[in-house]
């Protein structure tokens, strides 16, 4: 779908600039250059039509032509890879998500419910300075920020008396990995009614931080308080009930009939279930203390926890439910990296952002050049 802000001269104006920009490459990452330019032409090519959404047919981009449907948070990262090459198709690919204030729809769901969208906005939004496209996408993201928050009509995300938020009613999957421990032994147990994650919480505080800087920015100064005490209802959930000082992680949530917190979800032995990367999801919301942080970055980047040779893993290899060949469980995958490769800038880190960064692009080079 085409949107009006297309049509209003901002990306335009930065086009041609903005593409000589993305054609040039600094001295040492000209040895990338063939595997970025492959992974680019697979991105540009993995678009397909129809689909049928909201009673008409779009464009819509693809992880692949094999799954031919829509997927919310892959689409997220297909529009921030966008964002690095063509800001038109990423204009559209947001906006295929999005949908206008009032609609049915909060926004368009298939797959994980991670906010993707509003990462590669934000993204957008700094790369193009441009107040029409805020105006635009506001009340789209919103609206897709009320109703994962439990704020907007029929959404069930907030039955907790937590403060803990919970995604289950919705899709079975939080975060993308199927076979996260935690998350399989919920579904395998019949909780889904009464445990709630971290990750959803955790994307919602820096949904609503977001969105805030936005609405400062775009005049929208009555929608502040809003997600100021958002902020710090479900800051205060994950740090009073979630937070374990045994495991170094923030735990799944156990809740009782009422929706009352009742504890750490553990696993047969009594290990925390969530030694692994929803475990250390506060940190990319921003809400650790200086203790917390240090302790989960340890986790993060030590060998005998996250790290591989490959990047960063799913679940801590010191766990006793951790496997050398799962799907999500023993594996490497980008998405999540991501975030701690922001958070690591953000917390002035940059040793280890680039340890992130290297890692995936050496990783990738390497399976490119065998293939071809």
């Amino acid at each position: 779908p085409t949107t009006p802000a297309l049509g209003c001269g901002v990306t335009r104006a930065l086009r041609k600039t903005y593409l000589e920009d993305a054609s040039s490459y600094l001295p040492s990452g000209n040895q990338y250059v063939f595997s970025q330019n492959m992974i680019q032409a697979a991105l540009q090519h993995n678009i397909v039509y129809p689909i049928y959404t909201q009673r008409k047919y779009i464009r819509h981009y693809t992880p692949g032509k094999w799954w031919n449907s829509l997927y919310t948070w892959d689409s997220g990262f297909i529009a921030m890879g966008l964002n690095e090459s063509d800001i038109d198709r990423a204009i559209e690919c947001i906006n295929a998500y999005t949908t206008e204030a009032g609609s049915q729809s909060a926004f368009i769901h298939h797959g994980s419910p991670v906010p993707v969208q509003v990462y590669a906005f934000l993204d957008l939004l700094n790369k193009t300075q441009s107040v029409q496209l805020g105006d635009y996408f506001y009340p789209r993201l919103k609206q897709y920020y009320l109703f994962l928050a439990g704020r907007l009509g029929s959404s069930s995300t907030n039955k907790f008396k937590s403060g803990m938020l919970a995604t289950w009613d919705y899709f079975y999957n939080s975060g993308g990995w199927d076979d996260y421990p935690a998350q399989m032994s919920v579904h395998e147990q019949r909780l889904a009614s009464s445990v709630a994650p971290v990750i959803t919480t955790a994307h919602c505080i820096r949904f609503a931080k977001i969105l805030r800087m936005i609405a400062k920015m775009n005049g929208y100064e009555a929608d502040i308080k809003r997600y100021d005490k958002d902020i710090k209802a479900f800051s205060e959930g994950l740090q009073k009930y979630s937070w374990n000082e045994t495991s170094g992680y923030f735990s799944y949530v156990k809740h009782n009939r009422s929706g009352m917190p009742t504890g750490s979800f553990r696993d047969r032995d009594g290990s925390d279930f969530n030694m692994g990367m929803d475990g250390a999801y506060p940190i990319i919301a921003g809400i650790c203390s200086p203790k917390q942080q240090s302790v989960l970055i340890e986790k993060l980047f030590s060998s005998k926890h996250m790290w591989t040779d490959y990047g960063m893993g799913v679940v801590d290899q010191s766990a006793p439910y951790y496997l050398k060949d799962g799907y999500w469980n023993g594996a490497v995958w980008m998405p999540h990296q991501w975030f701690i490769w922001k958070t690591m800038l953000d917390l002035g880190r940059p040793e280890l952002a680039m340890k992130i960064v290297q890692t995936g692009l050496e990783v990738f080079k390497k399976e490119t050049d065998n293939s071809y």
